[in-house]
C-alpha cells in the first residue's frame, strides 16, 4: 500500500529575516516544508543539503507545535515514535521507483519510467541492464565505502532489516542493504539522509565490535536522478555528495545525537579526504572567511560548511585523518542526547596526543591570516598544503591601525566576537609597539593572543603572549596582524579592547666565537669573542655588552663592562689547571638585556702541563664475548692525578677508521672506571668480531690499547 502524499502550496514561515530569527529547530521545519512542497526553493536560508534539518526534525521533532508538526505529517512524516522519521508502511522516497540495483552494502532503487518526474537517463552503453547513471553511482558508492570503512576504519552503518522481526508492516527496503533512493529533489540540493529508527531497536551498532553505542540510528539515503546545471562536472557531484551524505550515515551509526555543526564541518572534510581534487570544499570558505568573528559551531546557513577548514587543519597537525575517526570514537561516551558534548570529544581526542581543543582551535586562526604552503620553518605548524590554491586570501580584517611615534596609545574595541571564534587587526607602524588585551567581560585565560608577522621574503613569525612585543618595519616585515580568539567553554559572547603603545624591546640573542664549550687553552691571558647583537628599535643602534666570567657556574663573580666592543682580553692573568664559565649579554639604552645563545660556557686554563696526569691502568675484560645473544662491555679505567684534564676517548679498528666516540669532555682529578663500550658504532649497530684500538688522548700525551671483541 502506498500512502498518498500531500504537498503543501504554501507555508507557514515566510521571509529570510524572520527565519533568521527564529530557532534551528523551526528553520529546519521550514527547510523541510519547502523542499517537499510543489514551489520548492522559497527559502531564502537553504543549506547544501537537507540531511542537517532532517536530523534536527529526527531529533527534536516532537517539541515542534502541533500546527507544524500536522503540517510535517502531511508529507510522509512520522511522529508515533521516538525518532520522528518518514516511515509508516512504505518509506516517502521509495514512491515512483519500480527498480533496484544492489552492489555491495548498496541497494539503489530508481525508475526508468519517462513519465515519472523521478525518473534517470536509461542509456546502457555496457549492456548491463542496468542504466550508466546508476551504474555510475554505484561505482562511486563502492570506493566512498571503500575508503571510509576499509582504508580510514570507520564502522559499517548499523542495518535496517531487523525491523522486520518487530511486526507490522514496516518499509526497510526489503533487505539489510543500505538504501540509496535516487529521484527528483527539489531545488540545488545534492542529496540527504534520513534517520529512521534507533538501531536494533537498543541503540547499539551490530558492526562495531567490542563498541557498545547507546543512540545509534539507522537511516537511508536520498540522491539526485540527475546534477544538471550544478558546479563541476555530473561525476564529480556525485562523488562528493556520496562522500558527504554517506558519512553522515557513517556518523549516525556512532551518535544520532551528535551535534549538526560537528556533523556538517567533517562530512565536508571528508568530501575533501576521499576527493581532494574536486575541491568542492572551497566554495564554503567565501562566506566563512568573511565572518571569522562567527562561533566554529554557529548553525546553519554555509558557517557550518566552512568549518570544515578546523578538521583540516587537525588532520594536517593534529594527529592526521585518524584523529577525525577518534572524535566520533570518543563522542559515543557522551551524553549528546541531553547536551552539546562536541567540543569536549575533540578535546578528548586531541588529549591522547597532548593537545587540545583550544591548542587547534588557536592555531587554526593563526595558520587562517597566515594562509601559506611554506610559511617557513618558524611557522610551518601553521601552514596548509593547499592554501596557494585556496580561493581566500585572508578573513577579513575587523580594524586596521597606523601607529607612529607620536602616537602615545590607540585602542580597538569589540562587541562582537562570538565564542570560538576569531577577529583580526592590522597594524602599521614603523616603530617597536606594545599590544594589550583588557577582557570587557570574562578573564584574560578566555582568549588567545597573538602576532602574526609577515616578513617581505613570505617568512612568518608567530609570538603568543598575554602581552605581545611586535617590531618594527626596518626589519623587513610586510604586515603584522593581531589575531584575538575567544577560546573558552564558558561564555557566549566576547567584548574586549586592544591596547596598542609604543615600547621597547630586549636585544635579539647572538653567538659566542670564543673561546668555545669544553676548550683547553694554553694561555692565561685568553680572547674572548661574540657575535655582534642586534636591536629592532632605532633608537638602540648602539647596544653596550657586559662580560661575566668565575670558577662556579651557579655564581659568576667577575664582571667586565667591555662597551660597544664584541671583544675583550682581560688585564689579569687566569689561573692555571682551572675551569673558567662565562657569559656575555647586551643591553640597550632602556637596560633589556640579552644574553648568548646557549647559556654558559666553559674553557679550561692549561698554561704549562705536568706530564703523566693520567694514568691508565686497563680495560677489561678483554677479550669481551657475545653473552646471551648481546655485547657485554668493555670497561675503561683511568687516574687523573693533579689538575683538570680535557679527556677524549674513542674506539679504532684495524684500518684507522673511527667507529665510536665514548667521552670528551674535562674531568677532575680522581679514579674513573664508569665509562665503557658495548660494542656498537656511533651509527648504532653492534660491529662484526675483531681487533680495535682503545684510544685515550688528553693534552700530556695519547694512550692506547688493543681490544678484542669475540661474537
Amino acid at each position: 500500500m502506498k500512502i498518498s502524499i500531500i504537498l503543501i502550496s504554501s507555508l507557514l514561515f515566510i521571509t529570510s529575516s524572520l527565519a533568521e530569527e527564529k530557532s534551528f529547530l523551526i528553520n529546519s521545519s521550514e527547510m523541510i516544508l519547502d523542499a517537499f512542497s510543489t514551489h520548492g526553493s522559497k527559502i531564502e536560508f537553504q543549506w547544501r543539503d537537507l540531511s542537517p534539518a532532517l536530523h534536527e526534525i529526527s531529533t527534536q521533532g516532537h517539541a515542534l507545535p502541533q500546527n507544524i508538526q500536522n503540517q510535517l505529517t502531511s508529507i510522509g512524516f512520522n511522529f508515533s515514535g521516538t525518532i520522528v522519521n518518514r516511515t509508516l508502511d512504505i518509506r516517502y522516497e521509495a514512491n515512483d521507483l519500480d527498480q533496484t540495483y544492489d552492489i555491495g552494502i548498496f541497494r539503489f532503487h530508481y525508475t526508468m519510467i519517462d513519465t515519472i518526474i523521478h525518473a534517470v537517463d536509461g542509456t546502457d552503453d555496457n549492456s548491463n541492464s542496468i542504466p550508466d547513471y546508476i551504474d555510475l553511482m554505484a561505482e562511486t558508492f563502492v570506493h566512498v565505502y571503500n575508503e571510509q570503512i576499509n582504508e580510514m576504519g570507520y564502522f559499517r552503518p548499523p542495518g535496517d532489516a531487523w525491523i522486520s522481526n518487530y511486526g507490522g508492516d514496516y518499509d526497510y527496503g526489503g533487505s539489510d542493504h543500505y538504501d540509496v533512493y535516487v529521484r527528483r529533489l527539489s531545488s540545488s540540493y545534492y542529496g540527504y539522509v534520513q534517520s529512521e529508527y534507533t538501531a536494533q531497536n537498543t541503540g547499539n551498532n551490530e558492526f562495531s565490535p567490542n563498541v557498545n553505542e547507546q543512540n545509534a540510528f539507522t537511516s537511508y539515503m536520498a540522491m539526485r536522478n540527475n546534477y544538471n546545471g550544478f558546479p563541476n562536472s555530473e561525476i564529480e557531484n556525485i562523488q562528493v555528495t556520496a562522500a558527504h551524505e554517506f558519512f553522515h550515515a557513517i556518523q549516525y551509526g556512532y551518535d544520532g545525537y551528535e551535534k549538526p555543526w560537528l556533523l556538517e564541518s567533517t562530512a565536508v572534510w571528508m568530501e575533501e579526504e576521499i576527493y581532494d581534487d574536486i575541491n568542492d570544499c572551497y566554495q564554503y570558505m567565501y562566506s566563512w572567511f568573511n565572518e571569522p568573528q562567527k562561533s566554529l559551531d554557529h548553525v546553519g546557513g554555509t558557517h557550518w560548511y566552512g568549518s570544515w577548514i578546523f578538521f583540516e587543519y587537525i588532520d594536517e597537525h593534529l594527529g592526521g585523518s585518524d584523529m577525525i575517526a577518534n572524535i566520533f570514537d570518543v563522542g559515543v561516551n557522551t551524553d549528546s542526547q541531553n547536551g552539546d558534548y562536541s567540543h569536549e570529544a575533540i578535546d578528548d581526542a586531541l588529549l591522547n596526543i597532548g593537545s587540545s581543543f583550544q591548542e587547534a582551535l588557536n592555531g587554526m586562526c593563526i595558520a587562517n591570516i597566515v594562509m601559506s604552503s611554506n610559511p617557513g620553518n618558524y611557522a610551518e605548524i601553521y601552514s596548509y598544503e593547499e592554501a596557494e590554491d585556496f580561493p581566500v586570501y585572508e578573513p577579513d580584517i575587523f580594524s586596521t591601525i597606523s601607529f607612529s611615534e607620536e602616537d602615545e596609545f590607540e585602542y580597538v574595541h569589540s562587541t562582537s566576537l562570538n565564542q570560538y571564534a576569531s577577529q583580526y587587526i592590522k597594524i602599521n607602524t614603523d616603530i617597536p609597539v606594545k599590544v594589550t588585551l583588557d577582557t570587557l567581560n570574562g578573564t584574560q585565560a578566555e582568549f588567545g593572543l597573538h602576532a602574526v608577522v609577515e616578513y617581505t621574503d613570505n617568512n612568518y613569525e608567530i609570538t603568543s603572549d598575554a602581552n605581545l612585543f611586535i617590531y618594527n618595519s626596518l626589519y623587513n616585515i610586510e604586515n603584522i596582524y593581531v589575531v584575538i580568539v575567544s577560546q573558552d567553554e564558558d561564555s557566549f559572547d566576547f567584548d574586549y579592547s586592544l591596547k596598542i603603545e609604543a615600547a621597547n624591546t630586549a636585544p635579539k640573542p647572538f653567538s659566542i666565537i670564543s673561546p668555545l664549550y669544553n676548550a683547553n687553552l694554553g694561555t692565561v691571558s685568553p680572547h674572548f669573542k661574540w657575535s655582534a647583537s642586534k636591536d629592532r628599535n632605532p633608537m638602540d643602534s648602539t647596544l653596550s655588552y657586559v662580560l661575566e666570567l668565575g670558577r662556579n657556574p651557579e655564581y659568576i663573580d667577575t664582571v667586565y663592562n667591555v662597551g660597544a666592543d664584541t671583544s675583550f682580553t682581560p688585564e689579569e692573568a687566569l689561573l692555571e689547571n682551572v675551569i673558567y664559565y662565562w657569559q656575555v649579554y647586551a643591553y640597550d639604552l632602556a637596560e633589556n638585556k640579552t644574553y648568548n645563545k646557549n647559556g654558559i660556557y666553559r674553557f679550561l686554563i692549561q698554561a704549562s702541563t705536568p706530564q703523566n696526569n693520567l694514568t691508565f691502568t686497563r680495560a677489561y675484560p678483554n677479550p669481551f664475548p657475545l653473552v646471551n645473544h648481546s655485547i657485554g662491555s668493555i670497561r675503561i679505567s683511568f687516574f687523573i692525578e693533579e689538575y683538570n684534564e680535557l679527556v677524549k676517548i674513542t674506539v679504532y679498528d684495524l684500518l684507522g677508521h673511527k667507529v665510536t666516540e665514548i667521552f670528551d669532555g674535562i674531568l677532575e682529578p680522581g679514579f674513573y672506571d664508569h665509562l665503557s663500550w658495548n660494542g656498537y658504532n656511533n651509527k648504532g649497530n653492534l660491529v662484526s668480531s675483531g681487533i680495535y684500538f682503545l684510544i685515550i688522548e688528553t693534552d700530556t700525551g695519547i694512550t692506547n690499547q688493543k681490544i678484542t671483541l669475540l661474537r
